[in-house]
């Protein structure tokens, strides 16, 4: 094989292609990592986070149930489910309080209700309290009984401004993405 100048810029002209060729792979890749991990910065910018809990006040004359978003983002509610007892209800608390616990208000205790349902926006580090009772503990009673005990659970599928949703069990405070 003889060596003349034509093969030599032959064989050295397709060596630098086929480097710029690894090179340019290689550099694209960079990109759409960096573009993946920019995505997932931009997304935990705006991420809510629900909690919820009970709150009594230090002299015990009121006590509510409350959402509340930890987050950095809006909530967007999507979906409210009670499961209680192999059944899934989908009511207001109130409305689960009265027709499922079946307590009744025999001391006249007012009580002040926040429906929270499909389309319900919560922004971040607010708090919506739910269900909340005046004048005493007694009659929250048998709400925080099913609660507590974990008998009954209530269910929030939720989403970021990006439409990422999860799924938020009460006060168990798991949080589930959803695909």
């Amino acid at each position: 094989m003889k060596f003349n100048s034509d093969n030599v810029l032959s064989v050295t002209a397709f060596i630098i292609s086929v480097a710029t060729v690894i090179a340019l792979i290689y550099q694209s890749n960079l990109v759409r990592e960096q573009n993946e991990m920019m995505q997932k910065e931009q997304y935990a910018s705006v991420m809510p986070y629900l909690s919820m809990g009970f709150l009594g006040s230090d002299d015990d004359s009121s006590f509510e149930l409350f959402l509340k978003n930890d987050g950095v983002g809006p909530a967007f509610i999507k979906e409210v489910n009670i499961k209680y007892q192999d059944s899934l209800y989908q009511m207001s608390i109130i409305q689960f309080y009265t027709e499922i616990l079946k307590v009744e208000n025999k001391n006249n205790v007012r009580m002040v209700r926040s429906d929270i349902g499909e389309n319900t926006v919560l922004p971040a580090n607010k708090k919506i309290p739910l269900l909340t009772f005046y004048t005493g503990q007694n009659e929250a009673t048998d709400l925080l009984g099913a609660f507590a005990t974990l008998e009954a659970s209530i269910e929030i599928v939720y989403a970021s401004i990006y439409d990422q949703k999860w799924k938020m069990n009460n006060m168990m405070d798991v949080h589930i993405p959803i695909e």
